[in-house]
């Protein structure tokens, strides 16, 4: 837990100082929500799968298809997600000031002498 929430305010200082929204970070943890919700849901249509009918091979059979069905897109647009976060990870800041605050790349000094 600690790990994810310092990479998060990596991601999104980061973001922010290529003066993107940290909304940006949403392509990679929404799909994470997806992933985990079905995984929690399969063992409970399952287990309705295997009450209702009684060929077990049946309901192994669906269980293995709508796994597939359900994580591989979603695995596919959270890999996309991540390497268009890394994309725009490895692009150079905004120069100067922009809506979430001045360059922290320019020392203070200049930034003083621009305001005088």
């Amino acid at each position: 837990m600690d790990l994810l929430i310092l990479s998060t305010a990596a991601a999104v200082r980061r973001l922010h100082d290529t003066n993107r929204s940290r909304l940006w970070l949403l392509m990679i943890y929404i799909p994470e929500v997806f992933m985990l919700f079905f995984s929690t849901m399969i063992p409970l249509v399952a287990k309705s799968l295997m009450a209702e009918e009684s060929n077990l091979y049946v309901t192994l059979i669906s269980i293995i298809e709508m796994t597939a069905v359900l994580s591989i897109p979603v695995a596919v647009i959270q890999l996309v997600g991540i390497i268009w976060l890394l994309v725009l990870f490895m692009l150079k800041g905004t120069v100067g000031e922009n809506r979430f605050g001045s360059d922290p790349l320019v020392p203070e000094s200049d930034e003083k002498s621009n305001v005088s």
